[in-house]
C-alpha cells in the first residue's frame, strides 16, 4: 500500500476458529483442496495441540474404529459406511482418504463416541451448542411438515414463516 510516508506492505491476517486471534497469515497451515488452494482455519498453535490430542485419543480408543466394511452406524444419522460412501456428502464421497469415521471429542475434553464425518461437521458448524441445533430440527419439523399430502409443497408466506417460535417444536 502507498502511503504518505512511503510503500508499506500490508500483512495479511486470519483469524483462527480455535483461540479467536487474529494472526499473520504465516501462523496458518497452507492445504490443498478439491476446491482449491487454502489456509486452515486453526492456526499453527492450535492445530499443533489438537493433533496431540488426537493422537492420546487414538492411542486409547483407537480399538473401537469400525474396520472397512463393517456394519458399524453412527450413532447420530444411523448410516453405515457403506450407505455414508454411497449417498453421503460430496465430502465423504470425493475424499482422497476417504475417512467415513472419526473421533468425536470436545476440543480440550474427553473422548464421546465414534461418529461419521458428516456429524461431526454438523456438529462443528452448529458450534456445539444444543439450542441451535434444537432449532435447527424444529426448522426442518416445521417445513416438512408444509408438505401437502400429496407430494405439493404448501407456499411458506412470511407471515407463516414469522411465526416460527424459536426453541419450541409447538408450531401449530
Amino acid at each position: 500500500m502507498n502511503t504518505l510516508w512511503g510503500w508499506k506492505e500490508d500483512k495479511v491476517t486470519r483469524k483462527c476458529l480455535d483461540c479467536y486471534e487474529t494472526k499473520p497469515l504465516e501462523d496458518f497451515e497452507f492445504r490443498q483442496s478439491t476446491e482449491g488452494n487454502l489456509y486452515r482455519n486453526q492456526c499453527k498453535a492450535c492445530r499443533s495441540t489438537h493433533r496431540n490430542e488426537l493422537q492420546k485419543i487414538k492411542k486409547e480408543f483407537g480399538s473401537l474404529m469400525p474396520k472397512k466394511g463393517s456394519d458399524y452406524r453412527c450413532p447420530l444419522c444411523g448410516k453405515n459406511e457403506e450407505e455414508k460412501q454411497n449417498k453421503g456428502t460430496r465430502f465423504v464421497q470425493q475424499s482422497r482418504k476417504l475417512r467415513v469415521w472419526v473421533f468425536d471429542h470436545k476440543h480440550g475434553g474427553p473422548f464421546r463416541d465414534i461418529i461419521c464425518s458428516d456429524c461431526n461437521v454438523g456438529i462443528a458448524r452448529f458450534l456445539e451448542d444444543p439450542q441451535a441445533m434444537r432449532r435447527a430440527a424444529d426448522y426442518i419439523e416445521y417445513h416438512n411438515g408444509a408438505v401437502a399430502h400429496l407430494g405439493e409443497r404448501i407456499p411458506c408466506t412470511d407471515e407463516v414463516a414469522g411465526s416460527i417460535p424459536v426453541g419450541s417444536t409447538n408450531f401449530k
